[in-house]
């Protein structure tokens, strides 16, 4: 008998079916599927999870690291007085 939460179990059913998984990219959802893959102790989904985290979070640095650019740039535009 195995009392774990299902949601996360797909995942862990692909992976042990036949070794590959689709990851979303949702890093709640795949930090709560990590925590799992420990649990079970299947230590290379444990590496891939950790792997696509680490992608997905420097991901999401970068496209914030972009944003705020983009409005510095925006802010400064709007500072310029034209000079006639």
């Amino acid at each position: 008998f195995i009392d774990r939460d299902p949601t996360h179990f797909r995942l862990i059913l692909q992976y042990l079916r036949d070794q590959t998984v689709v990851f979303p990219a949702n890093i709640t959802f795949l930090k709560e599927c990590l925590i799992e893959s420990q649990y079970y102790q299947i230590d290379t989904l444990a590496g891939q999870l950790q792997t696509k985290i680490r992608e997905l979070s420097e991901k999401k640095a970068d496209i914030a690291t972009l944003i705020k650019v983009s409005e510095n740039l925006h802010f400064e535009s709007r500072s310029v007085v034209p000079l006639h």
